[in-house]
């Protein structure tokens, strides 16, 4: 007797629903300005139907579950979302320079940026203080020098 006669088929699911199901899954945070996830913001239909954007700025962000390529970070997959199995989130425009990159090569490039926004930091503190040891050394010059100067004295 074969497995069709004796009831047992074999089950079949999409293509894509399998390959979601063999992604990495973590977790993304909601926020004003998008979901983010690694430091990287995303949007998707379902995100601007449904205003979470909007509902983070009032109420604060939240976390949803997604699913990610790391091997190109250009979307990610929410998942477990109504109806639907998963939704495609798309890079925001802004963030377009980290599409089709791997997620060690983003990692890598926001250190580096990090990095030299510290480099920048430093800097800008250091001027800070030699700036304002050269306006004390002005205002001790010129309180030397005002003792010094004479003044008439009135009739």
């Amino acid at each position: 007797m074969s497995d069709v006669s004796k009831g047992r088929l074999l089950r079949s699911f999409p293509e894509d629903l399998i390959k979601l199901c063999l992604l990495p899954a973590a977790k993304a945070s909601v926020t004003s300005r998008g979901i983010r996830f690694k430091g990287i913001y995303y949007l998707c239909g379902l995100a601007i139907r449904e205003q979470w954007l909007e509902k983070a700025r009032a109420k604060g962000t939240y976390q949803v579950d997604i699913s990610y390529d790391p091997r190109d970070m250009s979307q990610i997959y929410l998942r477990n979302i109504g109806d639907a199995p998963y939704e495609v989130c798309y890079l925001t425009d802004w963030q377009e320079k980290y599409g089709g990159k791997y997620l060690d090569e983003i990692l890598y490039v926001q250190k580096a940026e990090k990095r030299v926004k510290q480099g920048y930091a430093e800097r800008k503190l250091e001027a800070r203080v030699n700036l304002s040891a050269k306006v004390e050394e002005i205002v001790t010059e010129a309180a030397e020098l005002a003792k010094q100067t004479a003044f008439p004295t009135s009739k």
